[in-house]
C-alpha cells in the first residue's frame, strides 16, 4: 500500500517542480526505494543465499551457475562489506546511469515523466528490484550506448565494449544488446549520416503502425506453433530457458496504446537527428518486441535492454507536441504513457506483497547477512 501512496506523492511532486526539474533530484525516490529494499519477492532471496555461500567459502565462485562477473562482485563485497551495501552500490550505479541518461536526452517540460515511467513499470523498477543481476546489466548496457555518443568512436567505443563485456559477465542475456551498440559505433563513425531529419508525413508512421498491428494478429494466430520451437532453446548455459513460457494475450486496450505509441514515435522520429533519432528507432523495436514477446516468460525479459531507452523517447513525444502548441494533446499522451506502464503495477498480484514496504522506508531489515553480526 505504501508503494501506491508514494507513487501518487511522486506524481504530485514531479508535476509541481516540472519546470525546474533536475533528473538527479527527480530520480532520488527511485534510488531510495531500490537502495533500501529487503526481501523483495523474486530472485532477491536466492541472490542473498549465493552471497552467503561465497562469503563462507570462495570455492563457490566456480560452483554457482550465475555468471563469473556477478560471483566476483559478490566475493568483493563479502570481504569489505555486506549484502545490503552491495545492493546500495548497485542501486547507486543504476541511479546515476538513469539520471544521466534523462538529463542528457530528455527534453525539458516532460522530462519528469521518465522517472515516473520507471517507477510504475513492473518491467523496470520493480523487476530490477527482484532481478538485481539483470537490472545492473541493463543499466551497464545503457551506459555503453551513451558513451558512444558522449566520447566519440575511438574512446567511446573502447569504454562501450568494456561495459558490454562487464554486463555480459553479470548477466549473459545482455548479449542481445550488443548488435545495437555496434551499429551505434558504426553510425557514429559516419556522423549519423543515415539518421538525419527528414520531411514529416503520415505515411511512414502509418506503415510502421500497420506492421505492428499485422504482427500482433500473426502472433495471436501462430502462437501455438511458435511456442514449441522456443521450449528447446538454451540461453546462458541454461537448458529450457523458455520452459516457463506461458502465452498471455494483450488486452485490446493495451494493444491500442502500443499502436498509438508506435505511430507517435515514428512521426516525431522523422524530424529528429543523430543519436535521438537512433533512440527512437530502438524504441520502435522495443514496442514491437514487447508486443510480440509479451507472455513468453524469459523471452520477454530480453526486451528490457532495448525498452529502457523509452524513458526519454516517449516523454520527448509530449515535449514535441507541446512545442507545436498542442499542450492538451501533450498532457493526454503523457497520462496515457504513465497509465500504460502502470497497468502491471495495479494488476500484477506479486505486488500485493509490497504492502510491507515500510521495511524500505524505515530502513528496517530482517534478512540475514553473513556480516550482520
Amino acid at each position: 500500500m505504501v508503494l501506491y501512496i508514494l507513487g501518487f506523492v511522486y506524481i504530485f511532486i514531479s508535476f509541481v517542480f516540472r519546470k525546474k526539474y533536475n533528473p538527479f533530484w527527480g530520480w532520488l525516490i527511485v534510488f531510495i526505494v531500490m537502495a533500501f529494499q529487503s526481501n523483495v519477492p523474486g530472485d532477491y532471496v536466492s541472490y542473498l543465499t549465493d552471497f552467503i555461500k561465497i562469503a563462507a567459502d570462495s570455492h563457490h565462485l566456480d560452483s554457482l551457475q550465475t555468471e563469473k562477473g556477478w560471483n566476483y562482485i559478490n566475493y568483493i563485497f563479502s570481504k569489505v562489506a555486506n549484502f545490503k551495501v552491495m545492493i546500495f552500490c548497485i542501486s547507486l550505479v543504476e541511479y546515476l546511469a538513469l539520471a544521466s541518461f534523462t538529463k542528457r536526452y530528455a527534453l525539458r517540460g516532460f522530462a519528469f515523466v521518465s522517472a515516473l515511467i520507471f517507477y510504475f513499470s513492473t518491467n523496470m523498477m520493480l523487476f530490477q528490484m527482484k532481478g538485481i543481476r539483470q537490472g545492473l546489466a541493463v543499466e551497464l548496457s545503457l551506459m555503453a550506448l551513451m558513451f558512444i555518443d558522449l566520447k566519440g568512436v575511438m574512446r567511446g567505443g573502447f569504454y562501450s565494449i568494456l561495459l558490454l563485456i562487464l554486463s555480459y559477465f553479470i548477466h549473459s542475456s545482455s548479449a542481445i544488446f550488443f548488435p545495437f551498440v555496434f551499429i551505434a559505433i558504426l553510425m557514429k563513425k559516419y556522423d549519423w549520416s543515415m539518421f538525419k531529419s527528414s520531411s514529416q508525413n503520415f505515411i511512414f508512421p502509418s506503415v510502421i503502425t500497420s506492421i505492428y498491428v499485422l504482427l500482433y494478429i500473426f502472433k495471436v494466430v501462430a502462437i501455438d506453433f511458435i511456442q514449441p520451437l522456443l521450449l528447446g532453446i538454451s540461453l546462458g548455459g541454461r537448458e529450457g530457458y523458455f520452459g516457463e513460457m506461458e502465452f498471455v494475450d494483450y488486452n485490446i486496450l493495451i494493444t491500442v496504446c502500443g499502436a498509438i505509441f508506435t505511430f507517435a514515435v515514428a512521426y516525431v522520429m522523422q524530424v529528429q537527428n543523430g543519436f535521438l533519432k537512433f533512440l527512437s528507432l530502438l524504441t520502435l523495436i522495443a514496442l514491437f518486441m514487447e508486443m510480440f514477446f509479451y507472455g513468453m516468460g524469459n523471452l520477454f525479459r530480453l526486451t528490457l535492454y532495448v525498452g529502457i531507452v523509452s524513458l526519454v523517447t516517449l516523454p520527448n513525444v509530449s515535449s514535441y507536441l507541446c512545442m507545436k502548441n498542442h499542450k492538451i494533446a501533450a498532457w493526454i499522451f503523457s497520462c496515457l504513457v504513465i497509465a500504460y506502464f502502470w497497468r502491471g503495477f495495479i494488476t500484477q498480484s506479486i505486488y500485493h506483497s509490497y504492502n510491507g514496504f515500510d521495511n524500505y522506508i524505515c530502513l528496517l531489515y530482517t534478512s540475514p547477512s553473513p556480516r550482520d553480526a
